[in-house]
């Protein structure tokens, strides 16, 4: 294959990745979505049916599950004669590519990254595979400093039900590989094995050799400074000696709330932490650097901020709300499932008073100029904007180092009469020193399979639907998670589909109707845009009945009927979409 040449008719092949005698991996343009892609085929050595084996088994590997930390397997293309297949696989675009080779990695970034590779290990593990291929190489870096787990050519299922790759020799990369691997019988040990191995890896920029006998196996560990406990456990040769995923993901996660204090007399009885002491220098005194390991990540106290909200998918917006903060100011509760996935809130009820709402939302790295003051707090700007009305707002932008991005605080009562921009500033400051102390903790609250947070918006309205709708198809344009998603530049019409969550409306102003079975409402228009809400599903949290719902807008210069028309038919459609996707698994 050569640059330009197109793939069943769909994909142009841009440049090559990765080429070998085993596998060809190749940036290709997809010319129906206008999005960059991944191709991936097998090479020489794997040509005809043993290639297409090969990737069928891989692609339905990847095709269990979904998860924000794993590359996303967008179609399996099978070509040219049964008899001598060509076959590929098409894959989520990952622009950062792998860890291979880079410089090392502060143990704190080593440490997140492995975190997130950890979480979709459990979700292949809860699936009955191994990936048997875990190295710096297999890990790719998103734009946003994302961990993707990649290539899942050596996965192996177990508990009797066959391998994912044909019979014969296991693959595996030397150095890597746990010792059972070696011997032929992988187990979900063996992938925790390897990620220590990788967690070594990236913190020493050098490979680690055959990292499986005691004698190495100490000298690895001490390698890895305050993160060597958990590194000797995780290589301990004997796989039921190892730590299970979720105790490496604990003790590799940023624990919430954590505080860090450089006052020895204030440190006592916490877990660890090392002096690196300097050389002396004449008429200087010992310069020494406190380092703090605790049951989470490692962490410099004071300096500059190491805040970073990392995989979009996976930060939790209510590491950053403390209902604690805000109490003078009335009765507080914490609740996560008061609006969009990107965000959490609290609500305040002050005497004799409506309820104030205190929103924090996660949002991409802000690109316009302040709309208010500018002050710093903790190491970060904070933009300050006078009271509108019932609402009173901050902002906090984060440096572009730690991959930028922007907390949105916002406190609303209606009728205002509580002092909003006071109960603004106490949360923005729990908020700078939350992040002050380092990259933003992982969601801990699990959602069911069947929740959106687990879907991509922008996956559920395909070409031909928004064609048969707005003329066109214009390119997605992903909100933060994904978990929202805009087409515009179609015509005269624009579309924007969110997930949200919340209390369940009660109709009033709006049509009641039943799409792809489920309630909904359409909304009379607002402006120039026409609102259709679907329910997706109903439960319960803490006695009160919340819902998730697709909400999609349509908007244009068309008579309000025509919205509202279309808006119905893509929202129905998305939902189907939903719903097809939760049937394959």
């Amino acid at each position: 294959m050569r640059e330009g040449d197109v793939v069943a008719d769909r994909y142009r092949l841009v440049r090559t990745l990765v080429g070998g005698a085993t596998g060809e991996v190749w940036l290709a343009r997809d010319a129906v979505l206008g999005r960059d892609v991944v191709v991936k085929r097998p090479g020489p050595k794997y040509a005809g049916r043993a290639g297409a084996a090969l990737l069928r088994a891989e692609a339905r590997a990847l095709a269990k599950f979904e998860h924000p930390h794993v590359v996303t397997l967008y179609d399996a293309v099978f070509t040219g004669p049964a008899e001598d297949p060509v076959s590929w696989l098409v894959m989520a675009y990952v622009p950062g590519g792998g860890l291979a080779g880079r410089t090392p990695l502060p143990p704190w970034e080593a440490a997140r990254l492995c975190a997130q590779v950890a979480g979709a290990l459990e979700a292949l593990h809860a699936k009955e595979i191994v990936h048997c291929d875990i190295k710096p190489g297999n890990i790719l870096l998103d734009h946003d400093g994302t961990a993707k787990l990649a290539d899942f050519g050596a996965a192996y299922r177990l508990h009797g039900s066959g391998t994912i790759t044909p019979n014969g020799p296991l693959f595996h990369t030397p150095g890597y590989a746990a010792p059972e691997v070696l011997l032929g019988a992988p187990e979900p040990a063996s992938d925790v094995y390897s990620l220590g191995v990788t967690l070594h890896a990236l913190i020493t920029g050098r490979s680690p050799g055959r990292a499986g006998a005691e004698r190495r196996r100490g000298a690895l560990a001490r390698e890895t400074g305050p993160l060597r406990t958990l590194v000797k456990r995780m290589l301990h040769p004997n796989p039921a000696e190892r730590p299970s995923l979720a105790e490496v993901r604990t003790g590799l996660e940023p624990p919430c709330g954590t505080r860090i204090d450089a006052d020895p007399a204030r440190r006592r009885g916490r877990r660890a932490l090392t002096l690196v002491a300097v050389a002396p220098v004449p008429a200087l005194a010992l310069a020494a650097v406190i380092f703090l390991w605790q049951p989470g990540i490692l962490w410099e106290p004071g300096g500059t901020p190491r805040a970073s909200i990392g995989d979009q998918r996976s930060a939790d917006p209510c590491a950053l709300a403390d209902p604690g903060v805000v109490t003078r100011f009335g009765t507080t509760k914490l609740d996560p499932y008061y609006g969009d996935f990107d965000r959490c809130d609290v609500t305040v009820q002050p005497p004799n008073q409506e309820q104030v709402d205190v929103e924090l939302q996660l949002l991409g790295p802000a690109d316009d100029a302040p709309a208010g003051p500018v002050r710093d707090l903790h190491g970060f700007r904070v933009v300050a904007e006078a009271q509108e009305g019932q609402e009173c707002h901050r902002e906090i932008r984060l440096p572009a180092t730690g991959g930028g991005g922007t907390v949105d605080v916002s406190v609303k009562q209606r009728p205002p009469r509580a002092p909003l921009c006071a109960i603004a500033d106490a949360a923005v400051e729990h908020a700078t020193g939350v992040l002050h102390r380092g990259p933003l903790a992982r969601r801990r609250l699990r959602r069911p399979g069947n929740s959106l947070i687990h879907r991509d918006a922008c996956t559920l309205l395909g070409a031909s639907v928004l064609r048969t709708s707005l003329g066109s198809a214009p390119r997605p344009e992903p909100r933060f998670g994904h978990w929202g998603c805009d087409w515009s530049g179609a015509g005269r019409l624009g579309v924007r589909l969110l997930f949200d969550q919340g209390d369940p409306q009660d109709g009033r102003g709006g049509r009641p109707t039943r799409l792809a079975g489920r309630p909904a409402f359409v909304w009379p228009d607002e402006g120039d845009g026409c609102e259709t809400d679907v329910v997706h599903r109903t439960f319960w949290f803490h006695g009160d009945q919340k819902v998730e719902s697709l909400d999609l807008t349509v908007t244009g210069d068309v008579p309000s009927a025509e919205r509202c028309v279309q808006s119905a038919r893509l929202a129905e459609a998305a939902a189907k979409a939903v719903q097809a996707q939760q049937a394959h698994g």
